[in-house]
């Protein structure tokens, strides 16, 4: 696979604009992402895997649930 990437505009909030972000710089890194809408709550973890890293948020929006990820092992 090649490095070709196409050019599309897209109107993203800044929280799923960081969420893409953060998908390609943990791209050396094993880790867990999850997002759930259940009752139109919606739920995010991420967990890297093999440590105690990890955080979850929720809220009744995806940028709601991205604001609020707080630690888990704190």
């Amino acid at each position: 696979m090649g490095t070709e990437r196409e050019t599309v505009t897209m109107d993203v909030t800044v929280q799923e604009r960081q969420l893409i972000e953060d998908l390609r710089q943990w791209g050396k890194v094993n880790y867990r992402l999850q997002i759930e809408i259940v009752d139109g709550v919606w739920d995010v973890a991420v967990r890297e895997l093999g440590t105690k890293r990890a955080a979850r948020g929720t809220g009744a929006t995806f940028d709601d649930a991205w604001d609020g990820m707080a630690p888990l092992w704190a």
